[in-house]
């Protein structure tokens, strides 16, 4: 009975795959980033997304929330590294990453 739901599911993964390889990143990306992230070795990990993403341009904003807070108000930020409790804005979507 679940077998065609489990091939429906493989051949949607398949065509998301597909279109990800069509379409390459491009553009400026504006990211705001923690104090205390900016310290903590994220330059590594930012170079290793340039270096797969020549395409992207990212402007990075080093701040504390207050600045965060107002950059996002006005659509100034795409991105914010940060702890979700410093920032009033209600976060979009938050992961949880081990320590850099």
């Amino acid at each position: 009975m679940l077998v065609p739901y489990a091939n429906r599911a493989l051949e949607l993964n398949e065509e998301a795959l597909a279109r990800l390889r069509e379409e390459s990143a491009s553009g400026p990306v504006r990211l705001g980033v923690s104090e205390d992230r900016a310290l903590a070795g994220l330059t590594p990990a930012l170079k290793r997304f340039q270096s797969s993403h020549p395409e992207v341009l990212l402007e990075i904003f080093v701040a504390g929330p207050a600045k965060f807070d107002l950059l996002l108000a006005k659509g100034g930020l795409d991105f914010v590294i940060c702890d979700p409790s410093s920032v009033a804005a209600a976060p979009v979507m938050e992961w949880h990453a081990r320590p850099f």
